[in-house]
């Protein structure tokens, strides 16, 4: 197969330096391309005022992402203008497919990505694209391979779009079983009187020298931390542990299942339920841990009042951009008030979310698998001498 240099058989068009003070979010003018709008399709900045007409952006151009993720995608948002750091990249007709480029470019970019260093955030050069080769098999057997990726493409695009609707889902029912007019009349209370009658029913984790990080070891007792919250839901990320001698000297820091834990550093406010098979474990100075009273509120509640419930977020200090208050801390979240509905009506909304969770644990293995089998046909396409 021969191999040919990228920009003899492409057009690299560079963004412009638009002016920064012409830019608004009230839809007037043109919107203009950023690097994060390259992969959503869409952006709800605009620009006022003169521009070259060599930078006006239409659906179905091929857009690049020059710094930190080197992201490839067709525009699907409209005319726009194309901005500084994102480049649109044009198959020449009659040597080129645009799909397969699109494909092509896809690893072409992560092999970039990986082998550039970086400080802070990585740089891509349009010059460096130009001089990248690429294998390039005649016009048909490049239509034959994009053809193929397509379909895989398609079918992970679906997965995720499946799974991007569930989420307004919950949303949605909390909202109506919690946040109408009746909801009015329900007794308003602190957090703290709904913990445990238990001792140490709300904690943070060890303080300075209780736990240093040399003292981590590579199994025995798990220690939890912000990336098992920082999703809203429980997830196992980097493992850490401390070893059983270690645990005896904070035991008063055990996790119990049902807990709910809540981020009160770095990414703050990030909350999520530890599950019904967590083994032994403690939470690290980064998370406020609370064991309920379930016989006053159920976790499933209380969890998604952090989330979403209105009255909450607002003493929470959440901006319409979703930005937590700054310096939140334990004592802070044992004063907030919080509507305390019936507990069979929170019994209920359990199990529409055990219910719901069981789905989207589904969707998400289907979105897994489905991004799996799209990156081992994209290798294999593309791979020396292997051929679809």
């Amino acid at each position: 197969m021969v191999k040919v240099q990228l920009g003899s058989v492409v057009e690299i068009l560079n963004g412009y330096a638009f002016d920064s003070k012409r830019f608004n979010e009230a839809k007037d003018g043109l919107p203009i391309i950023r690097i994060r709008d390259v992969v959503r399709g869409r952006s709800e900045t605009y620009y006022t005022g003169d521009y070259p007409q060599s930078y006006l952006i239409d659906n179905g151009d091929l857009l690049v992402g020059m710094d930190g993720e080197f992201n490839i995608e067709f525009w699907k948002g409209g005319k726009a203008l194309l901005n500084q750091r994102v480049c649109r990249i044009s198959a020449k007709a009659g040597v080129t497919d645009k799909s397969f480029l699109r494909y092509r470019l896809e690893v072409l970019l992560k092999e970039i990505e990986a082998n550039t260093p970086y400080v802070t955030v990585k740089h891509l050069s349009s010059e460096e694209l130009k001089e990248s080769s690429i294998p390039l098999p005649p016009l048909p057997e490049q239509q034959r391979i994009a053809a193929i990726l397509a379909k895989a493409d398609r079918l992970r695009r679906l997965r995720r779009y499946t799974l991007d609707l569930g989420e307004s889902y919950l949303q949605s029912v909390f909202w109506a079983m919690f946040t109408s007019d009746k909801a009015n009349s329900w007794p308003h209370t602190t957090v703290e009187s709904l913990v445990s009658k238990k001792p140490n029913s709300i904690r943070t984790g060890p303080f300075g020298s209780q736990l240093l990080h040399s003292e981590f070891v590579d199994k025995g007792v798990a220690v939890l931390g912000i990336d098992n919250a920082v999703q809203n839901r429980f997830e196992w990320a980097k493992p850490r542990f401390i070893t059983a001698e270690k645990y005896q000297t904070l035991k008063r820091y055990t996790v119990h299942p049902n807990d709910i834990i809540i981020t009160i550093m770095g990414t703050l406010g990030r909350c999520a339920i530890v599950p019904q098979n967590i083994p032994l474990a403690i939470n690290t100075k980064h998370l406020c841990c609370i064991t309920l009273d379930q016989a006053k509120c159920l976790p499933s509640y209380l969890h998604q009042c952090f989330l979403r419930h209105p009255y909450l977020l607002h003493q929470l200090g959440v901006s319409e951009r979703g930005a937590i208050m700054a310096g939140l801390n334990m004592e802070i979240i044992k004063e907030l008030v919080v509507p305390l509905p019936p507990l069979p009506l929170q019994q209920k909304f359990t199990q529409i979310v055990h219910q719901y969770e069981r789905l989207r644990a589904q969707q998400r293995e289907a979105v897994r698998q489905a991004e799996h089998l799209f990156q081992a046909l994209l290798q294999r396409a593309f791979a020396g001498g292997v051929s679809l």
